[in-house]
């Protein structure tokens, strides 16, 4: 599902460009055309999949390393059944440090570079701290992801919390698709069993850029496409 959406919505974009060649075109060029759209769909759908599927996997590798820093292990499991103003000083100390382990190195533009928000819940899926963007969340109402907020139906969250296993998914925030990446909080010590204390999640909106990016990853599989065989262009050289 999470490949099918993007892969529809490039698929869309591209459509309206090929569609806009042909009634430009004479009806043999046009014939040409939709040949050429034909066989660069199959190669191009290859590829676009290979680049989410590579840009997915080096999200889901970083948040699986985040959940295993064992302050976050021990601050989550301290928070796991309190209430909000129980929890509030725990939580505080939770978004302090996770800010300055997320964003204090790169600074705040390469955070958004990649992410809009990343928050943190307990094992109940309940949330205690986040970071980035309060529009992204504002999207679905005033108390969403807040702290206190139960967000373990997120899709990612949902499978770090029952099955232990990072996911990835898209979802609709406000008529906006967004990328999410969710990975379990836990503490692997070697000899000693896991301790798991919630999950850690990711967005991040699929906007003009990307749609770019991808739609250039197309354009370069039509140009390899078009271009001849060196054997071709050394036997049309010979006729020459």
């Amino acid at each position: 599902m999470f490949l099918t959406k993007i892969w529809s919505v490039l698929v869309t974009l591209w459509a309206v460009a090929v569609t806009a060649a042909f009634l430009l075109s004479t009806a043999p060029a046009e014939f040409e055309l939709r040949e050429a759209y034909v066989r660069s769909l199959d190669g191009a759908q290859g590829l676009v999949d290979n680049q989410l599927r590579t840009r997915s996997r080096l999200r889901l590798d970083f948040f699986s390393e985040v959940g295993k820093d064992y302050k976050i292990v021990k601050l989550l499991k301290q928070l796991k059944g309190k209430n909000e103003a129980d929890g509030q000083a725990d939580s505080k100390e939770l978004t302090a440090y996770a800010q300055g382990k997320l964003v204090g190195a790169g600074g705040e533009a390469a955070f958004r570079k990649n992410f809009d928000i990343v928050a943190f819940t307990d094992a109940d899926g309940r949330a205690w701290a986040r970071l980035g963007a309060d529009k992204v969340w504002g999207r679905l109402g005033a108390r969403e992801g807040k702290v206190g907020d139960k967000i373990q139906g997120f899709p990612g969250v949902k499978r770090a919390l029952t099955e232990r296993v990072c996911a990835d998914n898209t979802l609709d925030l406000g008529g906006v698709l967004h990328f999410v990446w969710a990975c379990p909080v836990r503490y692997v010590k070697e000899g000693a069993p896991v301790e798991f204390a919630g999950a850690v999640m990711g967005i991040k909106e699929i906007d003009d850029s990307f749609a770019l990016s991808m739609l250039a990853v197309i354009g370069e599989t039509d140009a390899a496409a078009e271009e001849p065989p060196a054997d071709s262009k050394d036997a049309q050289g010979a006729k020459d």
